[in-house]
């Protein structure tokens, strides 16, 4: 598996009801199948999607109602999400993440608190 350099940190800025996340976790594997780890947000997720921008963004519709800007994209990350139709999506909850670490467990399946499938759509 190749990891892009990003980190999770919870690096969010809000303008005008527009949320956006600055490091989020784009790992890929030998078949180019991509999974992306972002922070726990509130309710459930309903048809999810990424729409691919330009200046290395993409913008993540998780319900018809909520979005955010997922910015700060790697090339090699945007090489890997124009070639994907679907990713595997991980939100994780932050809380119980630092009380893993804090345990010096390897047990981080346990901060999973919602894992689906997001389509990747290319904006116009």
């Amino acid at each position: 598996m190749t990891e892009d350099v990003q980190n999770i940190q919870g690096n969010t800025s809000e303008t005008e009801d527009i949320h956006e996340i600055t490091d989020a976790t784009f790992i890929s594997n030998e078949a180019g199948r991509v999974t992306v780890i972002l922070p726990a947000f509130e309710g459930e997720p309903e048809s999810p999607e990424f729409e691919l921008g330009d200046h290395n963004s993409v913008f993540f519709h998780r319900t018809p109602e909520t979005a955010c800007v997922l910015s700060n994209l790697s090339d090699e990350t945007m090489k890997l999400l124009q070639k994907a139709s679907k990713c595997l999506l991980i939100e994780l909850d932050l809380d119980k993440v630092l009380s893993i670490m804090e345990k010096d467990s390897s047990e981080i399946e346990a901060a999973y608190q919602r894992v689906y499938e997001v389509n990747v759509s290319y904006g116009g």
